[in-house]
């Protein structure tokens, strides 16, 4: 026979009105079972006392309790829902003493784990993204080139520059065959997007490289300066991140594979540019010799650069690189950007390349090739 109210201590008076409600739901249920409290206890491996304090309201039982008082009862779907909704109710009533800190440690949990899962989701998302947009690039410049507005720059007949630093990679196995064809690929993707130097109508390039840290910058921004020698870029100014040591290293690594008789270094380890208008008279769109620097990304040394270049004869025809591997993204509009601007309007026939972080939210300016590194 069911158990009776009144056979269970009464619910105190002072009992919150939500705490009040799910005990008077947990008796209901408990109501329905032929046990006395005690040997309901005794089946559920519970104390008789912690039963009673339950049903009273006196303590929040575990959600186990409730789960397997259902049980017993045979409870339907529905009733273990309202049960669950009370449930939380009576946890928020009084956060300090009714376990809604264990509550709110699932949550943050659980919400930690969706954020983990969205943020993997975007990286993914990111990725296809870059894919898809390097494939539009190619797609726009294939439309250009059909259309007679410009030609692509093919693979260097002489690719004196590229085998040397092939050999340099390859060397006593410094790095991987599989590194070095994979460096080759992509610098041939960056390169063919260059305009033809001696081109009627001079065409900028403007080329994005999204590249993860780790997977080998400065080996990718040198096999690109290679490509553009033996292409006939006779200019190649690379940009370094605004830190002495950081110049002094890329300039380093470019020097031992970038040397030689046909190359004028106008930097070198010790020196960032200054004034070295001497070197700049040399230049010339047919000359065999190839100038070369790596300065600051800073605005003092783009100054001198813009101020020198403007008095350098036929720079209009002067087929140029600029590759920035600095890595984050330039402010729109400010000094710096403003700077880079300048030498691009400075050399019509200079192609623009730069390594940026592999952040979806980076900038992308319209008209931008973009190609995404693997890690």
């Amino acid at each position: 026979m069911n158990k009776q109210p009144g056979e269970l201590s009464p619910i105190s008076d002072g009992l919150h009105p939500a705490r009040r409600k799910l005990a008077e739901a947990l008796r209901a249920v408990f109501g329905t079972l032929p046990v006395s409290v005690r040997k309901y206890a005794a089946s559920q491996g519970l104390t008789a006392s912690n039963v009673t304090r339950y049903l009273k309201g006196d303590v929040l039982p575990p959600e186990t309790f409730i789960a397997d008082l259902l049980h017993e009862a045979g409870g339907r779907p529905e009733a273990a829902a309202e049960l669950n909704e009370l449930y939380r109710a009576a946890q928020d009533a009084q956060p300090r003493g009714w376990g809604n800190a264990t509550r709110l440690r699932r949550e943050v949990a659980e919400a930690t784990r969706r954020a983990q899962s969205a943020q993997q989701l975007l990286a993914a998302a990111a990725d296809q993204l870059a894919v898809a947009q390097a494939r539009i690039s190619d797609l726009e410049r294939e439309c250009e080139i059909l259309r007679g507005h410009r030609r692509r720059v093919p693979r260097a007949a002489v690719h004196h520059y590229w085998d040397v630093f092939q050999r340099s990679c390859l060397a006593d196995q410094r790095m991987p065959a599989e590194y070095v064809a994979a460096i080759d690929q992509a610098t041939d993707w960056i390169v063919e997007q260059f305009d033809v130097p001696d081109s009627a109508e001079p065409f900028q390039a403007r080329v994005k490289i999204l590249i993860p840290v780790g997977a080998g910058k400065t080996a990718y921004a040198t096999g690109t300066v290679a490509k553009a020698i033996d292409s006939g870029y006779r200019l190649v100014l690379v940009l370094s991140p605004p830190f002495n040591a950081f110049r002094t290293q890329l300039q380093s690594r470019l020097s031992d594979v970038l040397g030689g008789p046909g190359v004028l270094w106008l930097t070198g380890d010790h020196h960032d540019y200054r004034k070295v208008s001497a070197g700049f008279e040399l230049l010339r769109p047919s000359h065999d010799i190839a100038s070369l620097l790596v300065v600051k990304r800073t605005a003092t040394i783009l100054r001198r650069l813009v101020k020198d270049i403007a008095d350098v004869p036929g720079r209009q025809e002067l087929p140029a690189l600029i590759l920035d591997t600095d890595g984050g993204d330039l402010p729109e509009g400010s000094v710096t950007d403003r700077l880079i601007e300048d030498l691009l309007r400075l050399l019509p026939r200079a192609q623009h390349v730069r390594f940026a972080d592999t952040r979806p939210a980076a900038r992308r300016t319209a008209h931008e090739a973009l190609i995404s590194i693997p890690a």
